[in-house]
């Protein structure tokens, strides 16, 4: 039996690599069958990253990457929940070879359908509730803003890896009994509004082949946010935004999500959208108020008694040193889950060992920094660098006077305004006068670039 299921998975795997060599002119790379094959065995992603030397968020940029490739290929949207069915629509258009049983076939795309979703919730690429650290205060805070605030429009706002995706996953499990339809959506592939609005319209409606007349699927969709208690979990909202330019500007095709934000934001019903991100919307940063439906929260990192509780559950040694790490890390969940791992497999969990080497360790953080950094304007990049060189924070006054004397005082506001936004600089008030830094893992990173 294992070797008919091993055979199956094989030529699904075939059929996979050969579809991504006709959209990419090369066959599957062995990390993306490790992706691949763990999604096949109903594996969530922060499983496979377990399984593997990968972080969460690596292997979801994999799964997403790959998701696009074959929607391309097959011409419809393709994801992690979704994807079997698709490939087997697929399949079932090939000419089937005479020796393949096509009912046998059928099974393998589907295996008695192991994820079945309630009707009435999707939970689309989420991850199942993990271990969780501390967040009590926050969480209480936003189940105050969702449920007795009855708040519309909640965006969860924090540089990348500091926990936005499992506080908003842990809320929204905490709170589905209050909500007649829970729906959670990433925005990492960007995908067109109008495909989006259809989705969310077909979920609400039970009808997965309705027709929705164009210029009309906005207005439909918000009768179902009125006539029922919708929660909408929107995750990776940066993704829809422009890179090398100011934060929170729409990218070329998805200016409407912005008007679909001000209209959840602003018009009457009793449904809530819940929004992750690396940077603040524009438009929601201006129509944040207390006298409207729309909050935002920008995450900090953890306490330490949580910090702690990362070490702890790594079994770390010499407990008595542990502060002189967690304290650069300021909370990072992140950061501090890789400096864990890497005392465990490296040091034999022993802190002392590590500490006589290294305060800072980053490993896979660079990669999503990079993400991050990549995103930035050009005088967002030269502002960073000077922050990093400097080593201490600077007034406005001074950057400017290191960067451009001769720069207008708005012309250095503007980016430093799009950092804050992008949760990558801190503000320290002394005397009476603020100063700007970075975060010590940014600080870091923002280092080793300027030396590279």
């Amino acid at each position: 039996m294992k070797l008919e299921t091993q055979l199956r998975y094989e030529e699904v795997l075939q059929i996979v690599d050969d579809l991504v060599f006709a959209q990419t002119d090369s066959y599957l790379q062995d990390i993306q069958k490790l992706v691949f094959q763990g999604t096949w065995e109903n594996q969530k992603y922060f499983k496979i990253a377990q399984n593997s030397i990968l972080t969460e968020g690596h292997v979801k940029d994999i799964g997403s990457e790959l998701w696009a490739i074959l929607s391309r290929a097959l011409g419809e949207k393709v994801s992690k929940t979704n994807f079997r069915a698709a490939l087997d629509r697929y399949q079932a258009r090939l000419p089937p070879p005479n020796q393949i049983d096509r009912s046998a076939q059928s099974i393998a795309l589907n295996p008695n359908n192991l994820e079945i979703a309630c009707s009435d919730q999707d939970w689309g690429e989420a991850n199942d509730p993990v271990t969780f650290y501390g967040r009590t205060t926050e969480l209480a805070t936003l189940e105050q803003w969702v449920l007795q605030e009855q708040c519309q429009l909640v965006s969860i706002l924090g540089m990348g890896g500091i926990g936005k995706t499992s506080l908003c996953l842990r809320l929204a499990h905490q709170i589905q009994d209050k909500f007649d339809y829970i729906v959670w959506r990433s925005l990492r592939n960007a995908p067109p509004f109008q495909e989006f609005v259809v989705d969310l319209i077909r979920f609400f409606s039970h009808q997965p082949n309705i027709q929705v007349p164009a210029g009309n699927e906005l207005a439909q969709l918000m009768k179902y946010l009125r006539s029922n208690r919708c929660l909408i979990v929107l995750e990776d909202v940066q993704f829809i935004m422009n890179s090398g330019e100011l934060a929170g500007n729409y990218q070329s095709g998805c200016s409407s999500y912005g008007d679909f934000f001000k209209w959840v934001g602003e018009s009457k019903h009793q449904s809530c959208l819940l929004l992750t991100s690396w940077e603040k919307p524009t438009g929601i940063a201006i129509s944040q108020s207390k006298t409207k439906p729309i909050r935002i929260l920008n995450l900090q990192g953890l306490d330490l008694e949580a910090s702690r509780e990362i070490f702890q559950e790594a079994g770390l040694e010499d407990e008595e040193m542990w502060g002189k790490i967690l304290k650069p890390y300021k909370g990072h969940p992140l950061a501090i889950k890789i400096v864990a791992m890497m005392i465990q497999d490296l040091f034999g969990a022993r802190v002392s060992e590590f500490l006589t080497n290294y305060t800072l360790f980053l490993g896979d953080l660079e990669y999503l920094l990079c993400q991050q950094f990549s995103r930035l304007s050009k005088l967002e990049h030269e502002i960073i660098g000077k922050l990093a060189q400097e080593k201490t924070p600077l007034s406005v006054a001074k950057l400017r006077e290191i960067i451009n004397s001769q720069a207008s005082i708005e012309t250095l506001l503007k980016p430093l305004l799009s950092l804050e936004r992008r949760s990558l600089i801190e503000k320290n008030n002394e005397n009476g006068e603020t100063l700007f830094t970075l975060q010590p893992v940014v600080m870091k990173y923002a280092s080793q670039r300027i030396l590279l």
